[in-house]
Protein backbone atom coordinates (compact mmCIF):
# COMPACT_ATOMS: atom_id res chain seq x y z
CA UNK A 1 0.00 0.00 0.00
CA UNK A 2 1.44 3.34 -1.05
CA UNK A 3 1.36 6.16 1.53
CA UNK A 4 3.02 9.54 2.06
CA UNK A 5 5.55 7.75 4.25
CA UNK A 6 6.35 5.09 1.68
CA UNK A 7 5.11 1.59 1.02
CA UNK A 8 3.15 -0.07 3.80
CA UNK A 9 2.40 -3.79 4.11
CA UNK A 10 -0.80 -5.13 5.69
CA UNK A 11 -0.41 -8.51 7.33
CA UNK A 12 -3.40 -10.66 8.32
CA UNK A 13 -2.79 -13.25 10.99
CA UNK A 14 -5.38 -16.04 11.30
CA UNK A 15 -5.37 -18.41 14.20
CA UNK A 16 -5.93 -21.84 12.61
CA UNK A 17 -5.69 -23.79 15.85
CA UNK A 18 -9.45 -24.30 16.06
CA UNK A 19 -9.71 -25.35 12.42
CA UNK A 20 -6.79 -27.73 12.75
CA UNK A 21 -8.36 -29.26 15.85
CA UNK A 22 -11.66 -29.81 14.03
CA UNK A 23 -9.80 -31.38 11.10
CA UNK A 24 -8.04 -33.79 13.47
CA UNK A 25 -11.35 -34.68 15.10
CA UNK A 26 -12.93 -35.25 11.68
CA UNK A 27 -10.01 -37.47 10.67
CA UNK A 28 -10.46 -39.55 13.82
CA UNK A 29 -14.18 -39.93 13.11
CA UNK A 30 -13.45 -41.16 9.59
CA UNK A 31 -10.82 -43.58 10.86
CA UNK A 32 -13.19 -44.98 13.51
CA UNK A 33 -16.29 -45.20 11.28
CA UNK A 34 -17.93 -48.68 11.28
CA UNK A 35 -18.52 -48.39 7.51
CA UNK A 36 -16.10 -48.40 4.62
CA UNK A 37 -15.35 -44.83 3.52
CA UNK A 38 -13.67 -44.23 0.17
CA UNK A 39 -12.91 -40.87 -1.43
CA UNK A 40 -12.54 -40.94 -5.20
CA UNK A 41 -11.37 -38.21 -7.57
CA UNK A 42 -13.02 -37.30 -10.88
CA UNK A 43 -11.16 -39.94 -12.93
CA UNK A 44 -12.21 -42.70 -10.55
CA UNK A 45 -8.90 -42.97 -8.70
CA UNK A 46 -9.00 -43.70 -4.98
CA UNK A 47 -7.41 -40.94 -2.91
CA UNK A 48 -8.41 -41.92 0.64
CA UNK A 49 -9.75 -44.95 2.51
CA UNK A 50 -10.40 -45.68 6.18
CA UNK A 51 -9.37 -48.82 8.12
CA UNK A 52 -12.82 -50.41 7.78
CA UNK A 53 -12.41 -50.34 3.99
CA UNK A 54 -9.15 -52.26 4.33
CA UNK A 55 -10.82 -54.83 6.57
CA UNK A 56 -13.87 -55.14 4.36
CA UNK A 57 -12.01 -55.66 1.08
CA UNK A 58 -8.81 -57.30 2.31
CA UNK A 59 -6.47 -54.74 0.75
CA UNK A 60 -3.96 -52.61 2.61
CA UNK A 61 -4.14 -48.85 2.13
CA UNK A 62 -1.12 -48.67 -0.16
CA UNK A 63 -2.75 -51.15 -2.56
CA UNK A 64 -5.86 -48.98 -2.86
CA UNK A 65 -4.59 -45.41 -3.01
CA UNK A 66 -4.05 -44.29 -6.61
CA UNK A 67 -5.81 -47.25 -8.18
CA UNK A 68 -9.17 -47.28 -9.93
CA UNK A 69 -12.33 -47.77 -7.86
CA UNK A 70 -13.34 -50.52 -10.31
CA UNK A 71 -10.78 -52.84 -8.66
CA UNK A 72 -13.36 -53.30 -5.88
CA UNK A 73 -15.99 -54.61 -8.31
CA UNK A 74 -16.39 -58.02 -9.95
CA UNK A 75 -14.80 -57.99 -13.40
CA UNK A 76 -18.15 -58.42 -15.18
CA UNK A 77 -19.36 -55.06 -13.77
CA UNK A 78 -16.25 -52.93 -14.32
CA UNK A 79 -16.90 -51.74 -17.87
CA UNK A 80 -20.46 -50.71 -17.10
CA UNK A 81 -19.52 -48.98 -13.86
CA UNK A 82 -17.29 -46.48 -15.68
CA UNK A 83 -20.37 -45.17 -17.50
CA UNK A 84 -22.28 -44.87 -14.20
CA UNK A 85 -19.37 -42.96 -12.67
CA UNK A 86 -19.25 -40.53 -15.59
CA UNK A 87 -23.01 -39.98 -15.33
CA UNK A 88 -22.67 -39.17 -11.64
CA UNK A 89 -19.87 -36.71 -12.39
CA UNK A 90 -22.15 -34.84 -14.82
CA UNK A 91 -24.96 -34.53 -12.23
CA UNK A 92 -23.51 -35.07 -8.74
CA UNK A 93 -25.99 -35.48 -5.87
CA UNK A 94 -26.43 -37.49 -2.72
CA UNK A 95 -27.54 -40.96 -3.75
CA UNK A 96 -28.28 -44.17 -1.92
CA UNK A 97 -27.64 -47.29 -3.98
CA UNK A 98 -28.32 -50.93 -3.15
CA UNK A 99 -31.54 -50.43 -1.19
CA UNK A 100 -34.00 -51.84 -3.72
CA UNK A 101 -31.48 -54.20 -5.31
CA UNK A 102 -28.24 -55.75 -4.18
CA UNK A 103 -24.95 -54.30 -5.39
CA UNK A 104 -21.98 -56.65 -5.47
CA UNK A 105 -18.41 -55.88 -4.38
CA UNK A 106 -15.27 -57.99 -4.69
CA UNK A 107 -12.57 -58.67 -2.09
CA UNK A 108 -8.89 -59.11 -2.81
CA UNK A 109 -9.25 -62.89 -2.55
CA UNK A 110 -11.93 -62.86 -5.27
CA UNK A 111 -14.93 -63.50 -3.04
CA UNK A 112 -18.02 -61.37 -3.65
CA UNK A 113 -20.47 -59.87 -1.16
CA UNK A 114 -23.59 -57.63 -1.26
CA UNK A 115 -23.25 -53.97 -0.33
CA UNK A 116 -25.18 -50.75 0.03
CA UNK A 117 -23.42 -47.58 -1.06
CA UNK A 118 -24.16 -43.94 -0.30
CA UNK A 119 -22.55 -41.45 -2.65
CA UNK A 120 -21.86 -37.87 -1.54
CA UNK A 121 -20.19 -35.21 -3.72
CA UNK A 122 -17.41 -33.38 -1.85
CA UNK A 123 -15.73 -30.14 -2.96
CA UNK A 124 -11.97 -30.68 -2.99
CA UNK A 125 -9.28 -28.01 -3.09
CA UNK A 126 -8.82 -28.41 -6.86
CA UNK A 127 -11.73 -30.49 -8.17
CA UNK A 128 -14.84 -32.42 -7.20
CA UNK A 129 -14.41 -35.55 -5.10
CA UNK A 130 -16.90 -38.27 -4.26
CA UNK A 131 -17.28 -39.89 -0.84
CA UNK A 132 -18.56 -43.45 -1.07
CA UNK A 133 -19.83 -44.93 2.19
CA UNK A 134 -19.92 -48.72 1.82
CA UNK A 135 -21.93 -51.06 4.04
CA UNK A 136 -21.52 -54.85 3.89
CA UNK A 137 -25.10 -56.20 4.11
CA UNK A 138 -24.24 -59.91 4.05
CA UNK A 139 -25.45 -60.49 7.60
CA UNK A 140 -28.64 -58.51 7.06
CA UNK A 141 -29.46 -60.39 3.86
CA UNK A 142 -28.81 -63.71 5.58
CA UNK A 143 -31.17 -62.76 8.40
CA UNK A 144 -33.82 -61.62 5.92
CA UNK A 145 -33.54 -64.88 4.02
CA UNK A 146 -33.83 -66.86 7.26
CA UNK A 147 -36.86 -64.82 8.26
CA UNK A 148 -38.55 -65.36 4.89
CA UNK A 149 -37.86 -69.08 5.12
CA UNK A 150 -39.21 -69.21 8.68
CA UNK A 151 -42.35 -67.35 7.60
CA UNK A 152 -42.82 -69.74 4.68
CA UNK A 153 -42.39 -72.74 6.99
CA UNK A 154 -44.83 -71.25 9.47
CA UNK A 155 -47.44 -70.69 6.78
CA UNK A 156 -46.94 -74.20 5.42
CA UNK A 157 -47.30 -75.66 8.91
CA UNK A 158 -50.41 -73.69 9.80
CA UNK A 159 -52.14 -74.44 6.52
CA UNK A 160 -51.39 -78.14 6.99
CA UNK A 161 -52.60 -77.97 10.59
CA UNK A 162 -55.79 -76.30 9.43
CA UNK A 163 -56.47 -79.01 6.88
CA UNK A 164 -55.41 -81.95 9.05
CA UNK A 165 -57.06 -80.79 12.28
CA UNK A 166 -60.16 -78.92 11.21
CA UNK A 167 -61.79 -81.93 9.59
CA UNK A 168 -61.30 -84.30 12.59
CA UNK A 169 -62.49 -81.53 14.91
CA UNK A 170 -65.69 -81.16 12.93
CA UNK A 171 -66.15 -84.93 13.15
CA UNK A 172 -65.68 -84.88 16.93
CA UNK A 173 -68.14 -82.01 17.27
CA UNK A 174 -70.72 -83.92 15.21
CA UNK A 175 -70.25 -87.09 17.29
CA UNK A 176 -70.73 -85.18 20.54
CA UNK A 177 -73.84 -83.56 19.11
CA UNK A 178 -75.26 -86.93 18.06
CA UNK A 179 -74.49 -88.48 21.46
CA UNK A 180 -76.29 -85.59 23.12
CA UNK A 181 -79.30 -86.14 20.88
CA UNK A 182 -79.31 -89.90 21.56
CA UNK A 183 -79.18 -89.32 25.32
CA UNK A 184 -81.61 -86.43 25.34
CA UNK A 185 -83.52 -86.49 28.61
CA UNK A 186 -81.92 -89.73 29.82
CA UNK A 187 -78.27 -88.80 30.44
CA UNK A 188 -77.10 -88.31 34.05
CA UNK A 189 -76.15 -84.70 34.92
CA UNK A 190 -72.43 -85.47 34.97
CA UNK A 191 -72.59 -86.95 31.45
CA UNK A 192 -74.39 -83.87 30.14
CA UNK A 193 -71.81 -81.65 31.85
CA UNK A 194 -68.90 -83.62 30.36
CA UNK A 195 -70.41 -83.47 26.88
CA UNK A 196 -70.62 -79.71 27.29
CA UNK A 197 -66.98 -79.60 28.34
CA UNK A 198 -65.99 -81.59 25.24
CA UNK A 199 -67.88 -79.12 23.04
CA UNK A 200 -66.16 -76.23 24.76
CA UNK A 201 -62.69 -77.72 24.22
CA UNK A 202 -63.41 -78.48 20.57
CA UNK A 203 -64.49 -74.87 20.04
CA UNK A 204 -61.39 -73.58 21.81
CA UNK A 205 -59.07 -75.72 19.71
CA UNK A 206 -60.88 -74.59 16.57
CA UNK A 207 -60.30 -70.99 17.66
CA UNK A 208 -56.59 -71.65 18.29
CA UNK A 209 -56.22 -73.03 14.77
CA UNK A 210 -57.90 -69.91 13.36
CA UNK A 211 -55.55 -67.73 15.43
CA UNK A 212 -52.53 -69.62 14.10
CA UNK A 213 -53.71 -69.07 10.55
CA UNK A 214 -54.16 -65.35 11.22
CA UNK A 215 -50.67 -65.20 12.76
CA UNK A 216 -49.11 -66.93 9.75
CA UNK A 217 -50.90 -64.61 7.30
CA UNK A 218 -49.98 -61.45 9.19
CA UNK A 219 -46.96 -60.63 7.01
CA UNK A 220 -49.20 -60.47 3.95
CA UNK A 221 -51.15 -57.50 5.34
CA UNK A 222 -50.09 -54.91 2.75
CA UNK A 223 -53.00 -55.09 0.33
CA UNK A 224 -56.28 -53.22 0.37
CA UNK A 225 -55.02 -49.77 1.37
CA UNK A 226 -57.71 -47.15 1.87
CA UNK A 227 -58.17 -43.82 3.64
CA UNK A 228 -58.69 -44.35 7.37
CA UNK A 229 -60.10 -41.71 9.73
CA UNK A 230 -58.67 -42.47 13.21
CA UNK A 231 -61.74 -41.09 14.98
CA UNK A 232 -64.15 -43.20 12.94
CA UNK A 233 -61.89 -46.23 13.35
CA UNK A 234 -61.84 -45.97 17.15
CA UNK A 235 -65.62 -45.48 17.21
CA UNK A 236 -66.20 -48.64 15.16
CA UNK A 237 -63.94 -50.67 17.47
CA UNK A 238 -65.61 -49.38 20.62
CA UNK A 239 -69.06 -49.95 19.18
CA UNK A 240 -68.68 -53.72 19.32
CA UNK A 241 -66.26 -53.95 22.27
CA UNK A 242 -67.83 -56.07 25.05
CA UNK A 243 -67.38 -54.48 28.46
CA UNK A 244 -69.06 -54.39 31.86
CA UNK A 245 -71.39 -51.52 32.62
CA UNK A 246 -68.89 -50.07 35.11
CA UNK A 247 -66.20 -49.48 32.50
CA UNK A 248 -65.59 -45.94 31.27
CA UNK A 249 -63.72 -45.21 28.05
CA UNK A 250 -62.22 -41.81 27.25
CA UNK A 251 -60.91 -40.66 23.87
CA UNK A 252 -58.26 -38.07 23.00
CA UNK A 253 -57.92 -38.07 19.23
CA UNK A 254 -55.77 -35.53 17.43
CA UNK A 255 -54.75 -37.25 14.20
CA UNK A 256 -55.57 -36.72 10.56
CA UNK A 257 -56.91 -39.38 8.17
CA UNK A 258 -54.24 -41.37 6.35
CA UNK A 259 -53.95 -44.19 3.82
CA UNK A 260 -53.30 -47.69 5.15
CA UNK A 261 -54.74 -51.19 5.32
CA UNK A 262 -57.65 -50.83 7.74
CA UNK A 263 -58.20 -54.54 8.53
CA UNK A 264 -54.91 -55.35 10.36
CA UNK A 265 -54.90 -52.01 12.20
CA UNK A 266 -58.47 -52.52 13.37
CA UNK A 267 -57.60 -56.07 14.47
CA UNK A 268 -54.66 -54.77 16.57
CA UNK A 269 -56.72 -52.06 18.27
CA UNK A 270 -59.63 -54.39 18.96
CA UNK A 271 -57.32 -56.95 20.55
CA UNK A 272 -55.57 -54.37 22.77
CA UNK A 273 -58.83 -52.83 23.94
CA UNK A 274 -60.38 -56.23 24.54
CA UNK A 275 -57.34 -57.24 26.62
CA UNK A 276 -57.63 -54.05 28.69
CA UNK A 277 -61.18 -55.05 29.67
CA UNK A 278 -60.70 -58.81 29.87
CA UNK A 279 -57.64 -58.72 32.14
CA UNK A 280 -58.89 -55.99 34.46
CA UNK A 281 -59.20 -57.15 38.07
CA UNK A 282 -62.12 -54.92 39.03
CA UNK A 283 -65.75 -54.60 38.00
CA UNK A 284 -65.26 -50.92 37.18
CA UNK A 285 -62.36 -49.50 35.26
CA UNK A 286 -61.16 -46.75 32.96
CA UNK A 287 -59.57 -47.05 29.53
CA UNK A 288 -58.00 -44.05 27.79
CA UNK A 289 -57.58 -44.16 24.02
CA UNK A 290 -55.21 -41.53 22.63
CA UNK A 291 -54.35 -41.01 18.97
CA UNK A 292 -51.84 -38.47 17.69
CA UNK A 293 -49.63 -37.81 14.69
CA UNK A 294 -45.91 -38.14 15.44
CA UNK A 295 -43.78 -37.54 12.37
CA UNK A 296 -44.57 -40.18 9.77
CA UNK A 297 -46.48 -42.31 12.28
CA UNK A 298 -49.98 -42.32 13.71
CA UNK A 299 -49.55 -43.37 17.35
CA UNK A 300 -52.40 -45.21 19.07
CA UNK A 301 -52.11 -45.51 22.87
CA UNK A 302 -54.41 -47.79 24.87
CA UNK A 303 -54.05 -47.17 28.64
CA UNK A 304 -55.95 -48.84 31.47
CA UNK A 305 -56.03 -48.71 35.27
CA UNK A 306 -55.85 -52.46 35.73
CA UNK A 307 -53.37 -54.50 37.80
CA UNK A 308 -50.43 -53.93 35.47
CA UNK A 309 -47.93 -56.44 34.12
CA UNK A 310 -44.96 -57.55 36.25
CA UNK A 311 -41.55 -56.63 34.77
CA UNK A 312 -40.51 -60.29 34.68
CA UNK A 313 -43.49 -61.10 32.44
CA UNK A 314 -43.23 -58.16 30.05
CA UNK A 315 -40.52 -59.66 27.81
CA UNK A 316 -42.56 -62.79 27.11
CA UNK A 317 -45.93 -61.09 26.64
CA UNK A 318 -45.47 -60.92 22.87
CA UNK A 319 -44.43 -64.54 22.46
CA UNK A 320 -46.92 -66.88 20.88
CA UNK A 321 -48.97 -68.97 23.37
CA UNK A 322 -47.70 -66.87 26.32
CA UNK A 323 -50.26 -65.59 28.83
CA UNK A 324 -50.24 -64.16 32.36
CA UNK A 325 -52.91 -66.68 33.33
CA UNK A 326 -51.73 -70.15 32.26
CA UNK A 327 -54.89 -71.73 33.65
CA UNK A 328 -57.18 -69.43 31.68
CA UNK A 329 -58.75 -71.72 29.09
CA UNK A 330 -60.39 -68.81 27.25
CA UNK A 331 -57.11 -67.13 26.36
CA UNK A 332 -55.02 -68.75 23.60
CA UNK A 333 -51.98 -66.51 24.19
CA UNK A 334 -51.79 -65.58 20.51
CA UNK A 335 -53.48 -62.16 20.55
CA UNK A 336 -50.49 -59.99 21.49
CA UNK A 337 -48.08 -62.00 19.34
CA UNK A 338 -50.45 -61.58 16.40
CA UNK A 339 -50.81 -57.85 17.08
CA UNK A 340 -47.05 -57.36 17.20
CA UNK A 341 -46.62 -59.30 13.99
CA UNK A 342 -49.30 -57.25 12.21
CA UNK A 343 -47.76 -53.96 13.33
CA UNK A 344 -44.21 -54.93 12.37
CA UNK A 345 -45.36 -56.32 9.01
CA UNK A 346 -46.52 -52.79 8.19
CA UNK A 347 -43.22 -51.23 9.31
CA UNK A 348 -44.29 -49.99 12.74
CA UNK A 349 -43.72 -51.20 16.26
CA UNK A 350 -45.67 -52.04 19.40
CA UNK A 351 -44.48 -50.91 22.83
CA UNK A 352 -45.62 -51.95 26.31
CA UNK A 353 -45.43 -49.63 29.34
CA UNK A 354 -46.13 -50.98 32.82
CA UNK A 355 -44.28 -49.99 36.01
CA UNK A 356 -43.85 -52.39 38.93
CA UNK A 357 -45.95 -51.38 41.93
CA UNK A 358 -48.06 -48.94 39.91
CA UNK A 359 -51.49 -49.86 38.58
CA UNK A 360 -52.14 -49.61 34.90
CA UNK A 361 -50.74 -50.75 31.56
CA UNK A 362 -50.31 -48.86 28.32
CA UNK A 363 -49.75 -50.23 24.83
CA UNK A 364 -48.46 -47.85 22.16
CA UNK A 365 -48.89 -48.69 18.49
CA UNK A 366 -46.61 -46.76 16.09
CA UNK A 367 -48.40 -47.25 12.76
CA UNK A 368 -46.87 -45.75 9.57
CA UNK A 369 -49.06 -43.14 7.92
CA UNK A 370 -48.31 -44.38 4.41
Amino acid sequence: MQSTNGVLVVETIIDTAARNRLERIFQKIVEAAPYGMIIVEARGRIVLVNPETETMFGYCRSELIGNSLEMLLPERFRAGHAAHREGFARAPSIRHAGVDRDLTARRKDGTEFPVEIRLNPVQGEEDELVLAVVNDVTRRNTMQFSLRRANANLQEFTYAASHDLKSPLRGIADLVEWIGEDLAGTAPPEVTRNLGRVKDRVQRLDGVIDDLLAYARACNAHTGDTTVDPRALISSVLEILPRPAGFRISEQIDAKPFVTNRAPLESVLRNLMDNAVKHHDRAAGHILVRVEDVGQYCVFSISDDGPGIPPAAQERMFRIFETLEPGNQRNSGIGLALSKRLVEARGGWLKLDSVAGVRGTAFHVWWPRC
